[in-house]
């Protein structure tokens, strides 16, 4: 399991999900003193995965069906274009100037990576967008007044 974790934490998010319930949950737990050494090693182990992997973040799933709903929700977040692709730019890092400039953009206030997508693809750069009026930005769908006054604020 330990080999598994290292090897996990090359990736940038590296989750582990444990499902407690299951036909091993009473050893989780230490309801019954025969089960006391078994429920002092998964917490030695907790411990360990805590102190020696902290980038691993530890999941808890009471069910299978919890593990897989929330499988879902995350896959739909991650590849639903118009919820945003990628993380917000506190922690995502660019890999491209298209990015950057993605970035530059969704640190304004009550603009995310996909109303900075939509921005940059109707004004190419954002110099275009800096130089352009509040009434032409609120021409873009879902961009309202005050966050169009917010855009041109920070860009000027």
């Amino acid at each position: 399991m330990y080999k598994q974790l290292s090897n996990l934490c090359q990736f940038d998010y590296p989750i582990l999900a444990i499902i407690t319930e299951n036909i091993w949950e009473d050893l989780y737990h230490a309801r019954n003193p025969r089960n006391q050494n078994i429920h002092n090693t998964y917490k030695g182990t907790l411990k360990t995965i805590y102190s020696k992997f902290p980038k691993v973040r530890v999941i808890f799933f009471k069910t299978d069906e919890d593990y897989v709903d929330w499988l879902m929700v995350m896959d739909d977040k991650l590849t639903n274009e118009e919820k945003g692709v990628r993380p917000t730019p506190v922690t995502r890092r660019p890999t491209s100037i298209k990015e950057i400039k993605e970035n530059v953009l969704a640190a304004i206030p009550n603009v995310g990576i996909s109303m900075a997508k939509k921005l940059l693809k109707k004004y190419g750069n954002v110099n275009n967008i800096a130089n352009t009026s509040i009434k032409d930005l609120t021409t873009i769908d879902k961009l309202g007044k005050k966050t169009a006054e917010n855009i041109l604020k920070a860009l000027n």
